[in-house]
């Protein structure tokens, strides 16, 4: 019987995608984005606090970004609001 852990679910997450490597490194610069980024994945995608998804929308916003915010249903579909 082994030790390893099952698969992690998780009902409430938020990725962060960006567009390129310079555009990240410009962001944390900027708008703190370290703050608000709980683990990058790769260099263009972070697990964010999605209790914080309305602060950084703001930050984004603040730099004349504008995030697109996509929720998965229940369902398993993807769906934007």
């Amino acid at each position: 019987m082994s030790d390893a852990p099952g698969p992690i679910v998780h009902r409430e997450l938020c990725l962060l995608v960006l567009d390129s490597p310079e555009l990240v490194a410009e962001l944390r610069a900027s708008a703190g984005l370290d703050q608000l980024v709980l683990a990058w994945l790769d260099p263009v995608r972070a697990l964010v606090d999605p209790a914080r998804i309305t602060e950084l929308s703001a930050r984004l916003g603040a730099r004349g970004a504008a995030p697109l915010v996509r929720r998965a249903r229940p369902d398993g579909d993807q769906g934007s609001r």
